[in-house]
């Protein structure tokens, strides 16, 4: 929402063209928050990724509503509020990235792809919405009606948590791994069970008179209904723990891969785009076209993963470098104000989109490479690794 309002934002505050790129840095310093989010989950392990994201969640819908009452504040001569409440969608975003791949890795890695793409579609809604707004000096209405807009929105995503977590308990009482997931092959269902499911919560264990230890998968192998069910098969025994040195032996490529995606990303957008595009009579146009063609595509590429898997995402990174090259050389002459010939505004659009769609494939399928590289019995390395990938892809937001 926030890259969204950005034509009105540089029409209409103090900053004018160098609001996108204090937009962008003050929404990384929410970086910050996902190494303390880690820190929790290894220190207080009973808190899970759900809770995490239910409490990210309402914040997202409050943070909502002050934007929409605060967000053309100015205080000193400087847009202040709303940089604080950058902070603050910062803080969620960033967090709620790591959070989110770290729950996804405990259901089967087609839900991966899902996820990816939601996180790109919410960007379609609210482009689609600015479309119908109008940038510029002259809205179709205001940004505090976009952000009331967007405050509603925002309630879905708190629904279809709730929805997540009453289909997992559901099929977790029917002995039935959650969204048609398979148990790995040196796994039994009722193994594969315990492992998928995240969000059995510590009420929930005491009221059962259950206990963590009791019902990990350690403590299945050895209970009689289990032998019985799997009396005269043979079970393969479970890997060794890894340590951290040797998940990142293992992952390095993927984690170097979306590093590299996530900084080639943030170098474009938002914050060199508007300078880019800025000689032409018809920036406004070109930069919500550049916008929305960025969600829509960067949606297909996660989807992409879905239908085909390439094992070389490197090769894709370097392609990416090439075509951002063209954009940041298009970036200083319109920083300059040089000669450009209109079709080279679309042609920055045409990279953009173009790049949207390797952004999004490659941040979605260093995912499921990381996971094939691992064990998926696993199951506390893959949730790890899934947390390390995300922090490398904020960490390469942050530098670009």
């Amino acid at each position: 929402a926030l890259w969204a309002e950005m034509p009105f934002y540089v029409a209409q505050q103090p900053e004018k063209d160098s609001i996108a790129t204090w937009v962008s840095s003050v929404y990384n310093i929410g970086n910050i928050f996902p190494l303390l989010y880690m820190a929790m989950m290894k220190y207080f392990p009973r808190i899970h990724d759900f809770h995490v994201l239910a409490s990210l969640f309402i914040l997202g819908i409050g943070a909502s509503v002050l934007l929409a009452i605060f967000s053309q504040s100015v205080v000193g001569g400087i847009s202040l509020i709303l940089y604080m409440l950058t902070l603050v969608a910062g803080m969620i975003g960033c967090t709620g990235i790591v959070s989110l791949f770290a729950y996804a890795s405990q259901f089967p890695s087609r839900l991966t792809s899902s996820f990816s793409a939601g996180m790109a579609g919410s960007g379609i809604v609210v482009t689609g919405i600015a479309l119908l707004q109008g940038g510029g000096s002259t809205p179709a209405f205001s940004p505090g009606v976009f952000y009331v807009i967007v405050t509603i929105l925002a309630a879905l995503p708190v629904a279809a948590l709730l929805l997540i977590e009453w289909r997992n308990r559901k099929a977790l009482r029917e002995g039935r791994v959650p969204f048609g997931g398979e148990a790995a092959p040196a796994q039994t269902s009722a193994q594969a069970a315990v492992e998928v499911a995240p969000l059995m919560s510590s009420e929930e264990e005491a009221g059962t008179g259950a206990t963590p230890e009791a019902t990990s998968p350690d403590a299945l192998a050895g209970s009689p209904a289990l032998s019985d069910a799997e009396e005269g098969k043979a079970v393969t025994p479970a890997p060794a723990p890894l340590s951290r040195k040797a998940l990142f032996v293992r992952c390095w490529g993927p984690l170097l891969n979306i590093f590299l995606t996530s900084f080639f990303t943030y170098m474009m957008m938002p914050g060199s785009l508007p300078y880019a595009l800025k000689p032409f009579a018809s920036y406004g146009i070109l930069y919500e076209t550049a916008n929305l063609l960025f969600q829509v595509l960067g949606m297909v590429g996660r989807l992409s993963v879905g239908f085909f898997t390439f094992r070389w995402p490197s090769v894709l990174n370097g392609i990416q470098g090439g075509s951002y090259l063209f954009c940041f050389i298009t970036a200083a002459c319109g920083v300059a104000h040089a000669f450009l010939p209109t079709g080279a505004g679309w042609l920055v659009v045409v990279l953009v989109a173009a790049q949207a769609w390797l952004n999004g494939y490659i941040a979605t399928v260093v995912y499921l490479l990381a996971r094939e590289r691992l064990d998926a019995a696993l199951v506390t390395e893959n949730r790890t690794m899934a947390r390390w990938l995300s922090l490398f892809n904020q960490w390469g937001c942050l530098m670009g």
